[in-house]
């Protein structure tokens, strides 16, 4: 019964397939300015299923380009959050009931928190984490556990009564950078012979998932599937980004010059990031990886907008990307782009169907 219904799945998607509309070649993606909290920096680092956006921005102060605070970005508003003993802050992730986790400056040092966007909306200080002035959070999964570091590292959070820094042995993770709908922790750690490792917690263990020779490498993001986006050293000694999967490394190429790092991954394996354009090492270009090829994605937007994309820090698994460049008018700006057409006006099938076509016309 479970396998016709797959097939009956399939055949409806191939019937979509069918009657989807052609995506252009060259534009695939819409491009959508999120603005800023007043200043000229920002930085996205999170869109969720929903593609709500968060990061941080400058402020500004009578004028004069201010601290960085955390923001959410829903349906083109921009909110800033802080408490009242906040200096400054960033949020890191957002799961997709609206829960936003991050790193706030304070007089004490550093806190992680939590705000729940769709509910009481106040930022609230993870507790009871050791030296607690001094903690991050860096990852939420939709069960609402958090991942983070504080002074005896690595640790997962699910309330003041229920949390752990991870087990030491083995590998020691130095920092975690995320953690999936499964639980799984990923960031980097050190080996028995010191070297910067991509690392994988399964809730028992701290697992080197590097490659194989042993050389350096780094974690970044981790899908539902235990896929994991960072970057290895290759036989060329240089930093490639990389897939981490079920003991093998993919690494992905780069883009005329010799470095790339893939900094997001969704659930169909598809990647984004940096890459060098060419031979200056300071110049880089955002990349969208397909599973198949490393695409620059200014490739794949109106070149008519005037956007430079530099780098694409996350996207979730309707194919929306998050990332910041340089807008039309010369701007530092974060970005959001949205497949063509948009998700939300094909439905499941239809996503699936365009994820189809998208990969065979790549």
């Amino acid at each position: 019964m479970k396998i016709a219904r797959i097939v009956a799945m399939l055949l409806f998607a191939i019937l979509i397939l069918s009657s989807v509309q052609q995506v252009n070649a060259g534009v695939q993606f819409s491009v959508t300015d999120l603005g800023t909290l007043g200043g000229i920096r920002i930085r996205p680092t999170a869109v969720n299923n929903n593609g709500e956006v968060v990061g941080h921005s400058s402020t500004t102060i009578d004028g004069n380009e201010g601290p960085d605070q955390a923001f959410f970005w829903s349906a083109g508003v921009m909110t800033g959050l802080n408490s009242a003993d906040t200096l400054s802050s960033w949020a890191t992730h957002i799961n997709d009931s609206g829960v936003i986790v991050g790193r706030a400056f304070t007089a004490a040092g550093s806190r992680a928190f939590r705000y729940d966007h769709a509910g009481d909306m106040t930022m609230t200080y993870l507790h009871n984490i050791g030296f607690e002035a001094l903690t991050e959070a860096t990852g939420i999964n939709n069960a609402g556990q958090i991942t983070g570091n504080g002074p005896g590292g690595a640790f997962v959070f699910t309330s003041e009564s229920n949390w752990h820094y991870l087990p030491a042995d083995g590998v020691r993770m130095h920092s975690a950078r995320g953690i999936n709908n499964i639980g799984q922790v990923i960031g980097w750690g050190e080996s028995n012979d010191f070297a910067q490792r991509a690392a994988l917690y399964n809730g028992t263990n701290v697992m080197d998932i590097g490659p194989s020779d042993g050389t350096s490498s780094d974690a970044y993001a981790v899908n539902d599937l235990g896929q994991v986006a960072g970057w290895l050293y290759n036989d060329s000694n240089e930093q490639h980004a990389a897939i981490f999967s079920n003991g093998t490394a993919q690494d992905l190429g780069a883009m005329g010059g010799s470095s790339s790092t893939a900094l997001g991954i969704n659930i169909f394996g598809d990647c984004v990031g940096r890459a060098e354009f060419g031979p200056d090492p300071s110049a880089y270009r955002a990349f969208y990886f397909d599973g198949d090829h490393m695409v620059d994605l200014n490739s794949l937007i109106d070149p008519a907008l005037g956007w430079s994309l530099l780098e694409a820090t996350n996207l979730n698994d309707l194919g929306q990307i998050v990332g910041y460049g340089v807008n039309g008018a010369g701007q530092e700006r974060a970005f959001l782009l949205t497949p063509v057409p948009a998700p939300g006006t094909l439905g499941t099938f239809g996503l699936l169907a365009l994820a189809i076509k998208r990969r065979r016309a790549a």
